[in-house]
């Protein structure tokens, strides 16, 4: 009975806004906090779309624009997918300057694995998802991420219809290439 009464005034573990909580005071530490939750994913997605040299760069550019425009954060989504919004307007940008995207360097870390199989298999997915059409790619990437539906669609200024269909087609064409691969 005890605990139970415990439990009931215990207060609820909330989930903190790091980045709320950065534009309000501009304290370094919520900006750590920030770039220890989020940099890992940022810069996987990043590499996942563009070369490593790149993806460190834009992911750099992304941390400073934070930094200095950190009041334009509003609570809408996540902080993550904000973060990963910037991401993309950086990658864009970047896009724009070099007017073409280098596909993925052979040196991509990927997880080591007993079986040369799986490493030879994991290594063709990523070349295969180079092939895809930008915003398929993109798409893709962020749901790997771990991203929902109305996430991509924030972050992509898209409507979720239209990242439904980029979805549908990267997955058929991996599907075909990789299909075709192994028959």
């Amino acid at each position: 009975m005890l605990l139970v009464l415990k439990q009931l005034f215990k207060p609820m573990n909330r989930q903190v806004d790091w980045l709320l909580e950065y534009k309000l005071s501009g304290d370094p530490s919520h900006l750590e906090a920030l770039v220890d939750l989020y940099a890992n994913d940022l810069l996987h997605f990043l590499q996942s779309i563009t070369d490593t040299e790149s993806a460190n760069d834009i992911a750099q550019r992304t941390w400073l624009t934070l930094i200095t425009k950190r009041h334009y954060y509003k609570q809408q989504g996540t902080p993550k997918a904000y973060i990963f919004t910037i991401a993309r307007n950086a990658l864009h940008d970047d896009h724009r300057y070099r007017n073409k995207f280098v596909a993925l360097e052979d040196d991509i870390n990927l997880t080591t694995s007993s079986h040369s199989s799986d490493q030879e298999d994991a290594k063709l997915l990523y070349q295969t998802i180079c092939l895809l059409p930008f915003e398929q790619k993109e798409a893709l990437t962020l749901q790997l991420e771990g991203f929902s539906l109305e996430e991509i669609a924030l972050i992509t200024t898209t409507n979720q219809e239209t990242i439904k269909t980029r979805l549908r087609y990267a997955k058929l064409s991996l599907k075909r290439h990789l299909g075709n691969l192994h028959e």
